[in-house]
């Protein structure tokens, strides 16, 4: 895929150097935490330690850890003057309002986006939801059923942290969303990135995104894979662990005891603990052809806006 003006002007001053200025938006599910790994350990890259933040998704407070620009500005405190500062918040680009708010933070901000084939999506984002103990429909075909009356806030799952979260159609809707940011941001400050480069080429990939952010390559080639399909271990104990109020105000307390970066080594070390890696079985039929009759509108528009084909995607799903 192809992507205007590789290297967009962007000169921070000692005002700005510490205020994010390049935006990993989403979307879920498409390769984002394995992209910011990588990009968080280049020399001329700061990218905060907690992904994830959300702090411009006012429309989704369910998912934002931070709520106060004082606290979510702390998060780049420890960025050097010659460094450009990220963030990455998988929910900013299917947000009604993130995309707008960042703007009005950082008029000039780049925005770097992950795309996926919508079923792919839809089918991995349940089994993380399972893993979080954000779904309890555990067949997929039934919980993508339920996707109008929980838009319409109703069978929501009880431990949900956000009503958004398990609305399966709208999240994998790239087009909609992609339409929707492109009229607001000029298309040189915007990249896109195919989840299916990042798995076939990731030092390819990497490169790329250097290359547009204007910062030499650092000759990284340790690209692990992360974020594989899981599954709980136990799903009472990944409940506990992800939502039970005292459990995250004790996180809350680690990690600003720990500082960031010590924290997400800690986090890191205790969540495959609870989940184990699984084989993702293929869906039936009769779903995925009911899914790709959901997408097809959407997958044609994704191609016109950036003239690429993603039309196989729908033939493809596994």
């Amino acid at each position: 895929m192809t992507n205007p003006d590789p290297r967009p002007t962007c000169k921070l001053s000692l005002t700005d150097a510490r205020r994010p200025s390049f935006f990993l938006v989403g979307a879920p599910r498409c390769g984002t935490t394995a992209l910011f790994r990588w990009l968080g350990q280049h020399p001329g890259l700061f990218l905060s330690s907690q992904k994830e933040c959300h702090y411009f998704a006012h429309d989704i407070p369910g998912f934002r850890a931070i709520h106060k620009e004082t606290d979510y500005l702390n998060l780049f405190r420890d960025a050097k003057a010659d460094q450009f500062v990220g963030e990455a918040s998988v929910m900013y680009l299917c947000s009604a309002c993130a995309i707008d708010e960042i703007l009005k933070f950082s008029p000039q901000a780049r925005l770097l986006v992950t795309l996926r084939n919508p079923i792919e999506i839809v089918q991995s984002w349940h089994e993380q939801l399972l893993v979080t103990g954000q779904e309890d429909v555990t067949d997929l075909w039934a919980a993508w059923r339920l996707r109008h009356q929980r838009r319409e806030g109703k069978s929501l799952p009880r431990h949900c942290m956000d009503p958004m979260i398990p609305q399966y159609e709208h999240i994998a809707r790239l087009g909609e969303q992609v339409e929707s940011l492109l009229s607001k941001v000029d298309r040189s400050r915007v990249m896109f990135l195919q989840y299916d480069e990042l798995r076939a080429d990731p030092g390819g990939a990497y490169r790329r995104v250097l290359e547009w952010l204007g910062v030499p390559d650092d000759g990284f080639d340790r690209f692990e894979v992360v974020n594989r399909n899981r599954q709980p271990v136990s799903p009472f104990a990944q409940r506990v662990w992800s939502r039970n109020p005292t459990i995250r105000k004790l996180r809350g307390l680690t990690r600003r005891a720990l500082g960031e970066a010590r924290y997400a080594a800690v986090r890191d070390a205790v969540i495959p603990r609870l989940s184990h890696t699984k084989p993702r079985t293929g869906l039936d039929p009769a779903l995925r052809s009911e899914m790709e009759a959901c997408f097809k509108h959407d997958v044609e528009q994704l191609s016109d806006l950036l003239s690429s084909d993603f039309r196989p995607w729908l033939k493809q799903a596994a």
